[in-house]
């Protein structure tokens, strides 16, 4: 299966997935700051870290592991606003982009609105652009409202089918909302490379 590359600004961090997850966040935060001559106290540094490592540690868990891993970090004293992952499977020559979605697509009563999907074009060809805002119980009297956002590719190459997957979910909705061009252009960049 051919790689992925992603062209990307500043604001976006790509990840060493081979790293040790604590050193490498830690490491990160600090040249972020250093880089745009902002002071962090060690304890503000370790906090952003430990967003760092969660994510990173989640991505590590994943059935698919990812191709890699970027996180959008517009200012080096505050948290990560997101993380992506990008992830490739084979396909068979049967599975259409329906079927793709389909087994992303979330159960109705769980949306909390219904899911918006379009297509963009993408260096990569046309990808399928899904978001699902959805609800997550707590407890009996409470739900949180979260986001998760999805571009899918149904490629080939030489070696045959493949799909490919840039994802995130947010917490914060008015993050989501404002940051969405950052992630559209991330997705647009997307390459394929054989």
């Amino acid at each position: 299966m051919a790689s992925v590359e992603l062209d990307y600004s500043d604001e976006w961090v790509l990840a060493d997935l081979e790293a040790e997850p604590h050193q490498w966040a830690h490491q990160t935060i600090r040249r972020r700051a250093h880089e745009e001559e902002t002071e962090l106290p060690e304890d503000q540094a370790g906090l952003l870290a430990e967003v760092l490592m969660v994510s990173l540690a989640a991505a590590r868990k994943e059935e698919v592991p990812p191709l890699m891993v970027l996180f959008l970090m517009p200012e080096a004293d505050e948290p990560a606003v997101c993380s992506v992952s990008v992830r490739a499977e084979m396909l068979t020559p049967d599975i259409t982009l329906e079927d793709l979605l389909e087994e992303i697509r979330l159960p109705e009563e769980m949306l909390e609105q219904p899911a918006q999907q379009d297509e963009l074009e993408t260096a990569s060809g046309p990808a399928t652009h899904l978001v699902q805002r959805y609800r997550v119980p707590v407890n009996p009297e409470y739900e949180l409202v979260q986001e998760h956002e999805m571009f899918v590719w149904r490629l080939s190459d030489g070696e045959g089918d493949f799909g490919v997957f840039l994802s995130t979910s947010y917490l914060d909705l008015v993050a989501a909302g404002r940051h969405r061009p950052n992630l559209v252009d991330l997705a647009k960049s997307l390459t394929v490379v054989p």
